[in-house]
């Protein structure tokens, strides 16, 4: 097995404020990602207003993370919007809400993943499929119905669904990455 040397941009979205009673396990499969992306020296991008994104960050010390505020400013991203992006190296200001701030990251990304999926993502695999950009998920569904949900939930999914891969492990998942973002 050979390793490439280019670090690969990944933007990370997990369900708001997610908890593990919310999704079993959250924290283990989040620290997991971190882990791994920080073994691939991977820059993450992610949405200021992701509560879970800090187990990845908080295993990735070193690497490339840049957080995406809604915000138009620092003054507005603490006031308004009460986030805090002490976990990123840089946080860009789009002046942006949902899902707009999301498609400002997305844009950047080389692929989208998904660690922990809940229904409350499905915008957020929409703008993906508006912008090009291809999906992993890390979901016990098997890709042909995970494809099937994509149809049913996303606006403007067809038959032209970008690259979305699905495994139930995150290592299985970043290893399916490094075929589909090369």
């Amino acid at each position: 097995m050979q390793l490439s040397t280019k670090k690969h941009v990944v933007a990370v979205v997990t369900p708001l404020g997610v908890k593990e009673e919310l999704v079993p396990g959250a924290s283990q499969v989040l620290r997991q990602v971190g882990q791994i992306m920080h073994q691939r020296q991977s820059v993450l991008l992610a949405s200021a207003s992701d509560r879970g994104i800090e187990w990845i960050t908080n295993e990735m010390r070193g690497d490339t993370v840049v957080a995406f505020s809604p915000g138009a400013n620092k003054l507005e991203q603490e006031t308004v919007y009460r986030l805090d992006t002490s976990w990123a190296e840089m946080t860009v200001y789009t002046g942006a809400s949902d899902p707009a701030h999301i498609r400002n990251m997305l844009v950047s990304a080389e692929v989208l993943l998904i660690p922990c999926f809940t229904d409350a993502l499905w915008q957020t695999i929409e703008v993906a499929v508006q912008v090009g950009v291809p999906v992993a998920v890390v979901t016990d569904v098997s890709p042909a119905d995970f494809q099937e949900q994509v149809r049913q939930n996303v606006m403007h999914a067809t038959t032209d669904i970008p690259a979305i891969t699905t495994h139930t492990d995150p290592a299985s998942l970043m290893q399916a990455l490094v075929q589909i973002i090369h």
